[in-house]
């Protein structure tokens, strides 16, 4: 098998996206094939954050993110979060969980 990955995929990018709480408030109401909505850095409950397209997951984790569908925000974000309590590493996985 051959993995190709696109040149762009380990850039930086910026941009505002909802904090932490306003994001647990408004994780429960989305479709599950919803993506969040953009924010701009004016709109209440939001910080602006330095991200990547794409970041390393420790392999661990890797089956969580595994689907012939694809995975939308909504399901990373509900695989990951237990896992990463039940590991009791929440806070060195953050920047995998503040994805823009």
């Amino acid at each position: 098998m051959t993995v190709a990955i696109v040149s762009t995929a380990f850039n930086v990018v910026m941009g505002p996206v909802y904090d932490e709480a306003r994001l647990l408030t408004e994780l429960p109401s989305l479709d599950i094939s919803d993506l969040f909505p953009r924010v701009t850095a004016t709109t209440a409950g939001t910080t602006v954050l330095q991200s990547r397209h794409l970041m390393y997951l420790p392999p661990k984790y890797a089956p969580l993110m595994l689907d012939n569908r694809g995975v939308t925000i909504k399901q990373a974000w509900e695989r990951l979060i237990p896992a990463f309590k039940a590991d009791n590493i929440l806070q060195q996985m953050r920047p995998i969980l503040t994805f823009y």
